[in-house]
């Protein structure tokens, strides 16, 4: 179910946030779901783009939720980890 759910959610973004983030050289990775934490990476240019950490990820966010309200992100990418 879980790998299932990563599918669709990627394909939501397919539709809305990925175009923009390709456009800027950029991408993001669903790495992987467990429990209601969706883990993501960001890749290329949205990788140290410091929009990468709020407006960016408020766009997945609101894509995410419109498909779970449920879900939560969490930025894996290494130079955001805290």
């Amino acid at each position: 179910m879980g790998i299932k759910r990563l599918q669709e959610i990627d394909q939501l973004l397919d539709k809305s946030v990925r175009p923009q983030m390709l456009e800027d050289g950029g991408d993001v990775r669903l790495l992987y779901l467990k429990n209601h934490d969706l883990h993501l990476e960001f890749m290329g240019a949205c990788r140290k783009c410091p929009h990468s950490g709020k407006t960016t990820i408020k766009a997945i966010e609101s894509v995410v939720h419109r498909y779970d309200k449920t879900i939560e992100l969490v930025n894996e990418t290494p130079v955001f980890r805290k």
